[in-house]
C-alpha cells in the first residue's frame, strides 16, 4: 500500500470514529407539544401562565397588506365585485384593484360606470359589458379622458370564496 492510501484510510477512520462518538453523546430530544388556541380569550377569562416559549417566530417577510374597501360588498355577487373594482380605481387604490383580479390602468381624477350589463352562462363564469367614463390625470398613457366600452370576464374562485376579474379589454 502506498503512503497516500494509508493517509486516506487513517483520515476516513478518524472521521467515522468522530461522527459515531458525536452521535452517541448527543442528548435525546424531549418533544413538547405546542399548545393550540381553541377559542379567543374574553375580557372575563384569565390566561394561565405556561413555561413554554411562543411558537411564533419573527420572519423577514412582511405581512400582506389587506386591501381597503370603504364600502363592504358581497364577494358572492359578480356585479358587486366589478363595482368595487371601479370604486378602487376611482380612489387610485392599486392594491385593491389587484386584489380583485384587475389592475388600475391609469391614475385618474375620476372614473364612473355609466352602464353595466351582465350575463352568467355558467355557475363559475360571467361576462359584463361596461360603459364607463374616465378623467385621467394629465394626458394619460394607455387611456385618455373619455368614455370606454369594455368587457369584463369574472370567474368564481372557490378557494378564495369570491369572484375575481379574470380578463378584460376594449369592446
Amino acid at each position: 500500500m502506498n503512503m497516500k492510501a494509508i493517509i486516506k484510510t487513517i483520515i476516513l477512520f478518524t472521521l467515522v470514529i468522530t461522527l459515531a462518538s458525536c452521535n452517541a453523546s448527543a442528548p435525546k430530544s424531549r418533544e413538547t407539544p405546542i399548545p393550540t388556541v381553541t377559542s379567543l380569550p374574553t375580557s372575563t377569562s384569565t390566561t394561565e401562565p405556561t413555561d413554554m416559549a411562543s411558537p411564533l417566530l419573527a420572519t423577514p417577510i412582511p405581512p400582506t397588506q389587506t386591501p381597503y374597501f370603504p364600502v363592504p360588498f358581497n364577494h358572492h355577487d359578480p356585479e358587486a365585485v366589478l363595482r368595487a373594482y371601479f370604486d378602487a380605481w376611482n380612489r387610485n387604490d392599486w392594491k385593491a384593484c389587484e386584489s380583485l383580479g384587475g389592475r388600475c390602468n391609469e391614475p385618474v381624477e375620476s372614473v364612473r360606470i355609466l352602464e353595466i350589463h351582465g350575463s352568467c352562462e355558467y355557475l363559475t363564469e360571467c361576462i359584463y359589458s361596461v360603459l364607463f367614463e374616465i378623467k385621467v390625470v394629465g394626458k394619460g398613457v394607455s387611456m385618455h379622458t373619455g368614455q370606454y366600452p369594455w368587457s369584463y370576464y369574472l370567474t368564481w374562485d372557490a378557494n378564495r370564496d369570491t369572484w375575481y376579474i379574470s380578463n378584460y379589454g376594449f369592446g
